[in-house]
């Protein structure tokens, strides 16, 4: 079996996860919405901070909704990657910015540092630039979503004869919809909006592996290798 045959089957995987993944995440918020929408319309609930509760659950289901409809929407708009983009070390370290500012009221809430060491280098890369923007992003933000409070997390780039690599590491591990890590995680496991990023960088020839470790914490491992004939002084 071919390479190239093996990331297609990879590639289709992902995307059945991704799939069964939004169906769930779309499912549980509905039911809940739906059955305090019931509840409501019986006119069982007269108590005012009762009714407070499942307004406030209704409104953070919802809020739920919206997420997962955004993860959706970024999903639909990657496309396969086309002409090479050349990525360098302040292009990444603008979007790992972005991303910090975009995110900041996670961050605040979550007394959450992050820390960034992204080196000088360049590389002709596969795929689209906007990749790395939308990788940074939704990568961040689950991780503040599901990272105890005052986390670090650490992003260290380095430049290489294949490609750009990135590492992306947590002193606590991520806890994937409330339940306890285990050393080995299975992708079927993750959360829609990882999903999302490694859907993200196959569509632009790169990968994505994980690692939760209930006692070094989380890293995430990105690749996206170089364009052919790659002029970087890194791919010589």
């Amino acid at each position: 079996m071919t390479a190239a045959t093996l990331m297609a089957e990879d590639a289709a995987s992902t995307m059945q996860m991704l799939l069964s993944r939004a169906e769930v995440e779309l499912r549980t918020p509905l039911a809940l919405i739906q059955g305090y929408i019931e509840t409501l319309k019986t006119g069982a609930i007269k108590n005012g901070d009762s009714l407070t509760r499942c307004l406030e659950v209704m409104d953070k289901h919802s809020r739920r909704l919206m997420h997962v409809i955004d993860d959706i929407n970024a999903v639909a708009q990657l496309q396969p990657g086309g002409q090479p983009s050349v990525c360098d070390a302040a292009f990444l370290q603008r979007c790992l910015e972005t991303s910090v500012e975009r995110l900041t009221p996670l961050i605040e809430v979550s007394g959450t540092a992050v820390e960034a060491h992204i080196p000088p280098g360049c590389c002709e890369l596969k795929g689209d630039r906007m990749v790395w923007h939308l990788v940074f992003t939704k990568l961040l933000e689950e991780l503040l979503r599901n990272l105890p409070t005052n986390s670090r997390i650490s992003f260290k780039a380095s430049w290489e004869t294949s490609g750009c690599a990135l590492e992306v590491s947590c002193d606590a591990p991520l806890i994937t919809r409330g339940v306890a890590p285990e050393e080995n995680v299975a992708w079927s496991e993750a959360a829609l909006g990882l999903l999302v990023v490694k859907r993200a960088l196959e569509l632009n020839h790169g990968s994505l592996k994980w690692t939760n470790d209930p006692q070094q914490g989380c890293r995430f491992l990105l690749s996206m290798p170089c364009a052919d004939g790659c002029a970087s002084k890194h791919c010589r």
